[in-house]
C-alpha cells in the first residue's frame, strides 16, 4: 500500500469488505490488543439504534464539545467523504494523519493469526484506527456510533461507557439482527455495561421497551428511558437551565426552578451561608431579572440547633396529630447537637410534607390570643428553618459537591471527639474524612460525592479501613492529586469524585499536579500528562498492604507485593522507647564517665547504655551518639512516665533508621547491642538474614516501595513492616554490605565524635 497516496489507503480500506467472517467480537480484540488497546485510554458516549443515529451522535459531540471537552465522534456511514468518519472537535482527520495510521493498522493486521477463512473486515479495521487517532488526540471523550447492531459491532470492543444511548429501534439489517423488533433491540442492548447510564429515547415499542429494560438491569447498568426520568446530573445555573429548556420551561422559570428544586446547601457558619445565598441569588438574577421581587427564597441554611423548642411549641404546631408530634419531636432530637457537629449528624427522614403543610396552615390562619400569637411566630420563625434545615440533611441528592473542615482529633472539642469516635470510627483521625463519609452516604445509589481534602486519606495507616470501605462500597472515578502549595497551603490535597456504585473494572482517571504545573494560578494544561497520570482499577489498589491510592503504580510493581512476603510477618519491626523526659535520661556518650557506661551487657556497675535516636542522613553505620540510664535495669525509667516499648528488643543485634526524614532513608546495621528509640525505630532480621535485608532498605527500590505504602517524611514501623520481601541467598552481597559496613564504621570512628575513635584520617 502508498502510505504517501491517502486515495490508495481509502481504497484498501473499502477493498477489505464489510463482513470478515462470523459475527463476533474477536477480530477486533485481537486487532486492538496488537495496537496496545487505545480504547482502553478514551472515554465513550456509545450509541446504538435504527433511526437518528447520526444526527443524536453530532448533536451530544456539539454538546460536549460546547461545554469545554476535546470531543472525538466516530459515525458510520459518511455522506459526502471518507473523512467524516472521524472528526475531532468538528475537524476531520487529516491525509498524514489517516495514511500513517492506515500503515500502521495494516502492520498490526498482518501480525494476527485469525480463524481459517477470516480477516479483518473494513469497518473493524476503521475503528481501531480511529481509536488510536482519538488516543494520539487526546480526546476527553468519544462519541461513538455503532455501525450494525451492537453486540457483536466493533466499537463494542470497549470496556465501558459513560452513557450508552438508544435511539429509535424498527426493522433493520433483519439478515443479521434478526426478524422482529424485539430480537434486534436485544442485539441493540448488547452495548450495556455494569454502571453505565443508558438514555433510551421516548416513543419506543412496548416490546422493545421490556426487553431494553431487561437488558439493562442484567448488565447493571442504570436506566434512563425519556422525559419522565431524566435527572439533573448538573447544578450549575447553566447545565441544569438546559435539561428544564428542553422540556418547554422559559430561561427565567428554569432560573427560579433551579434555586427552588434543584440547589441544597448548608453551613455551620452564618456568613459563609449569607456570602452563598448572595452569590446563588445574584447568578439566577443573570437569567432572570424580575427573581429577587419573586419570593424565591434558596433551599440554603445556616445549620442550627433545637436547643429553643419546648414541648409546649411543638404541641401547638401538631394540633393533636400524633403523626406531626412524632415527627416534630424527631427533628428535634436528631438537631439537639447540631451546632457543634454540623451537618456530619444524622437526620432521621419523617413526613415533611405533611410538616411544611401543617405550617402553611399556620401561616394562614388567625393570630388568636396573645399566647397563640407568640407561638405562632415562634413556630414560624424558628421551628420552620429548623424543619427544612432537617428535610435538607435527610433527603438523598445526585450530586454532593464540598470542602469540609479539615480538624485533627487534638483539635477537636470532647464532645465533637466523642460523637465522632461513636459515629464515624473508621475516619476519626480527622474531621474532613468524616465529612467523606457523610457524602457518600448523603448521596443516591449511583450518585456522585465530590469532595476536597487533604491527601493524608489515601495513604496514612491512620484511615486503612475508610479506605477498605471505600474501595469496597464505592468507585473512584476522578481524583486529583496536588502537591504542597498548589492550593496555597502547605499541605497536599485531593479532589475525589466518588460514585455510590460498585462499578467492576472500572478505570477511574488519577491527575497528580505539582506547583511547576500551575501558571496563573491554573494548571498551563489539564490533565497534565505524564505527573502519574494513569486511569487504573482501583482494583489494584488493595493489592497493596494497607490499600494506599497509589495510582502511578504499574502492574508489574504491585506484582511484588503479591510475590513477596510481609517483612513484619518474619521478623519484629517495632517503634521503641519513649523516654518523656530526654533532659534528664538521655546524654551524650562523652558528657560522662566511661566507668558508668556499658556496650551491650547489662552489668550491676553501669548506669549508661547505647541508644539509637536515628539522627542525620546516614547508611549503613553510623550515629552512635546518644546514651540513655538504664542502671538497674531501666529502674528509673519504669517508675516514671517512660514508655519502654518493646522492650524484650533491648540489646540485640539490629537495622535502625531515622523516622522522619526530608529526602530518602537511611538504613543501618547495629552491632553494639543497643535500646532504641521511637525516632530511631528498628527491625530485627534472623543473624543470616540481616545483611540481604539491610542491602534492599538501602536501595532506590525501597524508596519507590515507600512512595507507594507511605509517601510522606514519616518512616514508622507500621509502614516499614508492610514492605514485600523476596528473600535468595546471595553471598555476594553478603559479601558487598559487609565490605560497606566496614567502610561506614572507618568513617565514622574517624572523628571524635565516635567512641571508638583512633585516631584521625589527617593525623
Amino acid at each position: 500500500m502508498d502510505t504517501e497516496n491517502p486515495k490508495t489507503a481509502i481504497e484498501y480500506i473499502h477493498s477489505l469488505g464489510r463482513f470478515s467472517g462470523k459475527p463476533g467480537l474477536h477480530r477486533i480484540k485481537a486487532l486492538c490488543e496488537a495496537l496496545g488497546n487505545p480504547q482502553d485510554r478514551l472515554k465513550f458516549v456509545h450509541l446504538a439504534g435504527t433511526n437518528g443515529k447520526g444526527s443524536t451522535a453530532c448533536m451530544i459531540a456539539s454538546a460536549l464539545q460546547a461545554a469545554g471537552l476535546r470531543t472525538g465522534l466516530y459515525t458510520s456511514p459518511y455522506l459526502v467523504q471518507f473523512y467524516e468518519r472521524i472528526r475531532v472537535d468538528g475537524v476531520m482527520i487529516s491525509d498524514d494523519d489517516l495514511t500513517r495510521l492506515c500503515e500502521r493498522v495494516t502492520v498490526a493486521c498482518e501480525s494476527l493469526t485469525l480463524p481459517e477463512g477470516e480477516t479483518i473486515g473494513e469497518f473493524e479495521f476503521t475503528t481501531a484506527l480511529a481509536f488510536l487517532f482519538f488516543v494520539e488526540q487526546e480526546c476527553d471523550i468519544v462519541v461513538l456510533e455503532t455501525g450494525l447492531g451492537g453486540r457483536c459491532d466493533a466499537t463494542n470492543v470497549i470496556k465501558n461507557a459513560e452513557v450508552c444511548v438508544i435511539t429509535p429501534i424498527s426493522l433493520d439489517h433483519m439478515a443479521v439482527l434478526g426478524n422482529t423488533t424485539a430480537v434486534i433491540a436485544a442485539e441493540k442492548a448488547g452495548i450495556f455495561k455494569p454502571g453505565t447510564a443508558v438514555v433510551c429515547a421516548d416513543g419506543q415499542p412496548n416490546d422493545v421497551q421490556r426487553v431494553l429494560r431487561r437488558a439493562c438491569d442484567a448488565a447493571g447498568a442504570v436506566w434512563f428511558g425519556g422525559a419522565e426520568d431524566c435527572r439533573v446530573l448538573r447544578c450549575d445555573i447553566g447545565g441544569s437551565a438546559f435539561v428544564y429548556e428542553a422540556q418547554g420551561y422559559t430561561q427565567r422559570d428554569a432560573a427560579r426552578l433551579i434555586v427552588e428544586k434543584n440547589l441544597c446547601g448548608l453551613d455551620i457558619d452564618r456568613r459563609a451561608y449569607q456570602l452563598a445565598c448572595f452569590a446563588v441569588m445574584m447568578k439566577a438574577r443573570q437569567y432572570n431579572r424580575r427573581i429577587l421581587n419573586g419570593g424565591v427564597r434558596p433551599n440554603l441554611y445556616a445549620i442550627g440547633d433545637s436547643a429553643a423548642l419546648t414541648g409546649e411549641v411543638l404541641d401547638f404546631i401538631a394540633n393533636g396529630s400524633q403523626k406531626l408530634r412524632a415527627g416534630l419531636q424527631s427533628v428535634a432530637d436528631d438537631l439537639a447537637g447540631a451546632k457543634e457537629y454540623g451537618s456530619i449528624i444524622d437526620v432521621s427522614p419523617v413526613d415533611f410534607d405533611a410538616l411544611l403543610a401543617r405550617f402553611e396552615e399556620i401561616r394562614a390562619g388567625a393570630s388568636g390570643d396573645l399566647f397563640e400569637a407568640a407561638s405562632r411566630q415562634l413556630a414560624l420563625n424558628t421551628v420552620l428553618p429548623l424543619v427544612r434545615q432537617a428535610q435538607v440533611m435527610a433527603q438523598k441528592y445526585d450530586v454532593v459537591v464540598t470542602n469540609p473542615p479539615y480538624m485533627g482529633a487534638s483539635g477537636m472539642s470532647e464532645k465533637l471527639s466523642g460523637y465522632i469516635k461513636t459515629y464515624y470510627p473508621d475516619s476519626k483521625s480527622d474531621l474532613f474524612a468524616c465529612f467523606i463519609e457523610k457524602g457518600n452516604s448523603m448521596t443516591k445509589p449511583n450518585g456522585y460525592n465530590c469532595m476536597v481534602t487533604m491527601q493524608s486519606w489515601m495513604f496514612l495507616s491512620s484511615f486503612e479501613k475508610l479506605r477498605e470501605k471505600i474501595l469496597k462500597e464505592k468507585t473512584i472515578t476522578n481524583l486529583m492529586h496536588m502537591e504542597n502549595m498548589v492550593m496555597g497551603i502547605a499541605f497536599g490535597t485531593a479532589v475525589t469524585v466518588f460514585q455510590n456504585a460498585v462499578v467492576q473494572g472500572y478505570k477511574g482517571t488519577y491527575n497528580h499536579i505539582k506547583l511547576q504545573d500551575i501558571e496563573n494560578a491554573e494548571p498551563k494544561e489539564f490533565p497534565v500528562q505524564g505527573n502519574r497520570f494513569a486511569q487504573v482499577s482501583a482494583a489494584n489498589f488493595s493489592k497493596i498492604p494497607g490499600s494506599p491510592i497509589a495510582y502511578w503504580a504499574g502492574e508489574n510493581f504491585i506484582s511484588v507485593f503479591e510475590k513477596g512476603v510481609l517483612i513484619g510477618n518474619i521478623f519484629p519491626v517495632k517503634k521503641g522507647m519513649d523516654t518523656s523526659d530526654n533532659d534528664r535520661f538521655l546524654r551524650f556518650w562523652y558528657e560522662i564517665s566511661s566507668k558508668k557506661f556499658s556496650f551491650g551487657h547489662l552489668a550491676s556497675n553501669c548506669k549508661w547504655y547505647p541508644y539509637d535516636k536515628g539522627g542525620n542522613f546516614r547508611r549503613w553505620y553510623g550515629n552512635k551518639e546518644y546514651i540513655v540510664n538504664y542502671e538497674n535495669n531501666g529502674y528509673e525509667l519504669v517508675h516514671s512516665t517512660a514508655n519502654l516499648r518493646s522492650r524484650q528488643l533491648y540489646f540485640k543485634e539490629h537495622i535502625t533508621w531515622s523516622a522522619l526524614t526530608a529526602s530518602y532513608t537511611s538504613f543501618r546495621y547495629s552491632d553494639y547491642k543497643s535500646i532504641f528509640d521511637s525516632a530511631g525505630s528498628s527491625m530485627f532480621p534472623d543473624s543470616n538474614q540481616i545483611y540481604y535485608v539491610l542491602a534492599l532498605m538501602n536501595t532506590r527500590v525501597f524508596d519507590l516501595i515507600m512512595s507507594i505504602i507511605n509517601p510522606t517524611i514519616n518512616y514508622g514501623a507500621g509502614s516499614m513492616s508492610l514492605v514485600p520481601l523476596v528473600y535468595e541467598e546471595n553471598t555476594q552481597t553478603h559479601k558487598l554490605v559487609s565490605n560497606n559496613i566496614d567502610i561506614s564504621r572507618s568513617d565514622w570512628d574517624s572523628y571524635e565524635t565516635s567512641w571508638d575513635f583512633k585516631r584521625h584520617p589527617m593525623v
